[in-house]
C-alpha cells in the first residue's frame, strides 16, 4: 500500500516536487470529460509531465457524461486521442458518479443502462490498447450498476470520518485497487491544496476481464518453474527493438534505451514483459538478444536485495514487535516513519526528525 492523490484543473498549478517530498507516490490525473477532444482538462499535459518528472506513478481518469452506449464509445475515443503518447502505471479509470446521473436525467437518458454504457467505454478503450477500471461510490454502484461491472478493477470513493489506512478497503466483492478516503474538502498536502487523497493497492497495470497468471516472485524463492511459463523469465537482461505503452498495446514505439531487465510477466498478454518496473512492455518478437541470468544468481539477487530503501516512508503494523520481540509504544503504530538504515539485508531502522525509533523486520512494516 502507498499514498496517492487525484487531481484535475480544479487544483490549478501544482508543485509536483513538493508533492513527492510530502510522501505521495502516485497520482490519478483527469484527462477530460464528455465526448469531444475539446473537453480535455486544461492542466492535463502539464500535470502528467510534472508528476512524471517528479518520479510519481501516474494514471488518468475520464469523467462520464455518456447518455447511451454510442455516446460512451465517443467518450472513449476522445479520451484515447488525448491520453495517447504517454506511458501510464494504472488502468484508465471511467468516473461514474452523481453528476453523471444528473446530466443523464436532464437529457432524458435511460439510467437503467449505465452498466452497458460503462462497458461500451471499457471495450473501446481496450480496443485502443488500454487497461480499464471504474471510479465510483457505493451509492451509485448499488443503485445504478449491475454485477457485470464486478469483473473490472474498482477505484472506490468512500470518505469515513476516521479512515483506517492500515486496512485494505473492501466493497461488495469488487477488486478494490484504489481507495479514495478523503475528498477535496478535507485533503491538503504540500504542493497542492483541496485535493482528494487515496490509498493504492496496486503497483502496476491490472488487466481487466482476462485471466492473469503473474509469475512475479518477491521476497520468496525462484525456481525453474518460473522459466517454463514463457520464453523469457524474471530478472533477464534483454535488448529489444520495440516497446509498448501497455501490456495490451498493438502500436509499438522505438525505444530510447533499448536494454533493460524484465521485472514482471503477465502470461497471455500481447506484450507480457514489463521492463525496469515502468519503462514499458515488450514481447518475444521485440527481443533481439538477452543476457542470461542463472536461477542461482537471480535467487541471490532477490535474497540480498532489501525490501525497502533508505528514506522510504513506512508505518508499523498494529501490534508488531521490534527485532528483539519487544512490543512498541501505542503511539508508534499511529505515526509515519522513514527508513534510516538497513543492516543484514532484512533489518530496518525506522525513525523521524527526532531520531531513531526501533529496528524492525520487513514483515513488521509497510510502505505508504
Amino acid at each position: 500500500m502507498y499514498s496517492g492523490i487525484d487531481v484535475s484543473s480544479a487544483q490549478g498549478i501544482i508543485d509536483w516536487n513538493a508533492v513527492k517530498s510530502s510522501g505521495i507516490n502516485a497520482v490519478i490525473i483527469r484527462a477530460g470529460y464528455g465526448n469531444d477532444i475539446s473537453q480535455e482538462d486544461k492542466y492535463f499535459r502539464q500535470n502528467v509531465e510534472g508528476a512524471k518528472a517528479a518520479g510519481l506513478k501516474v494514471g488518468v481518469y475520464w469523467f462520464c457524461y455518456a447518455r447511451d452506449e454510442a455516446d460512451a464509445k465517443s467518450e472513449a475515443q476522445a479520451c484515447y486521442e488525448i491520453i495517447k503518447g504517454y506511458y501510464y502505471d494504472f488502468p484508465v479509470f471511467y468516473d461514474f458518479e452523481e453528476d453523471t446521473l444528473r446530466y443523464m436525467n436532464e437529457q432524458g437518458a435511460d439510467t437503467t443502462k449505465c452498466s452497458e454504457n460503462i462497458i461500451a467505454f471499457f471495450e473501446t478503450m481496450k480496443e485502443n490498447g488500454y487497461d480499464v477500471g471504474l471510479y465510483s461510490n457505493p451509492s451509485c454502484i448499488s443503485q445504478f450498476l449491475n454485477n457485470s461491472i464486478k469483473i473490472y478493477p474498482l477505484w472506490l470513493a468512500a470518505w469515513p470520518d476516521a479512515p483506517d489506512l492500515s486496512q485494505i478497503r473492501e466493497y461488495n466483492d469488487f477488486n478494490v485497487v484504489i481507495w479514495q478516503y478523503a475528498n477535496h474538502q478535507d485533503g491538503s498536502i504540500n504542493g497542492v491544496d483541496n485535493v482528494d487523497c487515496d490509498m493504492f493497492y496496486i503497483d502496476s497495470l491490472v488487466l481487466a476481464n482476462q485471466p492473469i497468471v503473474d509469475v512475479e516472485i518477491e521476497d520468496s524463492h525462484i525456481d525453474e518453474s518460473a522459466k517454463s511459463i514463457s520464453k523469457h523469465f524474471l530478472g533477464e537482461i534483454v535488448t529489444y527493438n520495440a516497446i509498448f505503452y501497455t501490456a495490451t498495446s498493438e502500436e509499438s514505439l522505438t525505444p530510447i534505451i533499448p536494454t533493460g531487465t524484465i521485472t514482471k510477466i503477465i502470461v497471455g498478454a500481447r506484450n507480457p514483459y514489463l521492463i525496469n518496473d515502468g519503462t514499458g512492455w515488450i514481447n518475444d518478437s521485440a527481443i533481439v538478444t538477452n543476457v542470461q541470468v542463472t536461477v542461482e544468481e537471480l535467487t541471490s539477487i532477490v535474497e540480498n536485495t532489501p525490501v525497502f530503501e533508505v528514506g522510504k516512508n513506512v508505518r508499523v503494523n498494529n501490534g508488531a514487535t521490534d527485532v528483539e520481540g519487544t512490543k512498541l509504544a501505542d503511539f508508534v503504530y499511529q505515526n509515519i516513519y522513514s527508513i534510516l538504515a538497513i543492516k543484514e539485508g532484512d533489518k530496518y531502522l525506522i525513525g523521524n526528525e527526532r531520531g531513531a525509533t526501533a529496528w524492525m523486520f520487513a514483515e513488521a512494516i509497510y510502505s505508504i
